[in-house]
């Protein structure tokens, strides 16, 4: 068997508990897991090496890529071919994996889109990746009990250290679906404060006491599974300005069928031309900002745009900046309904 029949599984990820789940999937299907240097230049590699393989493919991490100045917008130029975005999966650790994000993700011709994995998600509600990777590489796909043993005989088990371990140990579910449960079963109201109005939020009280119940852990558990999903941005704090908290502040998930119904490349190309947000150079307390727009403005023109209340468009721009093709001219905020300068990368 030559090398180029050799069915591969190209990773360009963190050496974390998402690359060391997929690499003993690839391996229990007999796949050759290959890790990608962290460069520009492993990321040049990727093409030549999918191309001269057919039974080939790759799962890239697009936070990671977006540490080299990589984001969904411009992935296609080191992919140049559909072929080549054809065996390619996606993933994206921040803002949750939404129908819209995923839509975009496969608009551009990529495989799909997911969340990070662990060892019981590929087993479980990732299954899909497992069986999209066996037919990119004509291998077959394990059956998801033999999985599960696999992993459990490599010790491949969700670190409980992280955001998406600590919510995996504590409740059994993924992160996205305890957003979702959170947000279904929290009652979200307006509300008010110092006379300002604070649409579809919950109180952190309130939140705490559902988690606290339906998992049956203290009050100090269920914070920590409250600050898991907001360092996520599963969860907001409405002006984001106070990390999640037992106390009566005012949060929102950012689950949203609402938000859902936007396309978000078409957004982006609308938002980003002629007639859409103003960009500009602007100054703030001395400092020159070259060509960036308002977060104000931005949520001004796709509320507008789009018929959304406030607070959803925030979402919609959020969804984009967890993409990378949004970023706070400082890397320091998300995108805020507020005097913050933003740029399009």
């Amino acid at each position: 068997m030559s090398s180029h029949s050799v069915p591969t599984l190209y990773l360009y990820m963190p050496l974390q508990e998402s690359r060391r789940s997929i690499r003993a999937a690839a391996m229990s299907m007999q796949i050759f897991p290959q890790d990608i240097e962290p460069t520009l230049a492993g990321l040049r590699g990727l093409a030549d090496w999918l191309e001269s393989q057919p039974n080939a493919c790759a799962v890239l991490d697009l936070s990671a890529l977006q540490s080299v100045g990589v984001h969904i917008g411009n992935l296609h130029q080191y992919l140049a071919t559909p072929a080549l975005r054809a065996r390619t999966l996606l993933t994206l650790d921040l803002g949750g994996i939404w129908p819209a994000t995923r839509t975009w993700a496969q608009e551009l011709g990529y495989a799909d889109l997911y969340a990070p994995f662990d060892a019981i998600s590929l087993a479980t509600d990732a299954r899909l990746a497992v069986e999209a990777i066996a037919t990119m590489t004509d291998m077959a796909a394990i059956n998801s009990d033999k999985l599960a043993q696999y992993f459990s005989a490599m010790q491949v088990v969700p670190e409980a250290g992280s955001a998406r371990g600590l919510i995996r140990k504590t409740t059994g579910l993924d992160a996205q679906t305890l957003c979702l449960a959170l947000a279904s079963q929290v009652k979200a109201i307006d509300r008010s404060y110092h006379f300002k109005s604070y649409p579809s939020c919950f109180l952190g009280t309130e939140a705490v006491d559902w988690m606290a119940q339906q998992y049956r852990i203290d009050r100090q558990n269920a914070t920590k599974l409250g600050l898991a999903l907001q360092k996520l941005g599963l969860l907001q704090h409405v002006v984001h300005e106070q990390p999640f908290a037992d106390a009566p502040n005012f949060y929102r998930s950012t689950a949203s069928s609402v938000t859902d119904r936007i396309p978000l490349g078409k957004t982006l190309q609308a938002l980003s031309q002629t007639g859409g947000v103003e960009v500009k150079d602007r100054s703030y307390h001395g400092t020159n900002y070259p060509q960036c727009f308002i977060g104000s403005e931005a949520v001004d023109w796709l509320s507008k745009q789009q018929k959304l209340r406030r607070f959803e468009a925030e979402i919609v721009l959020n969804r984009l900046h967890a993409f990378g093709v949004i970023a706070h001219v400082q890397n320091e905020h998300p995108v805020i309904d507020g005097f913050y300068f933003y740029r399009f990368t």
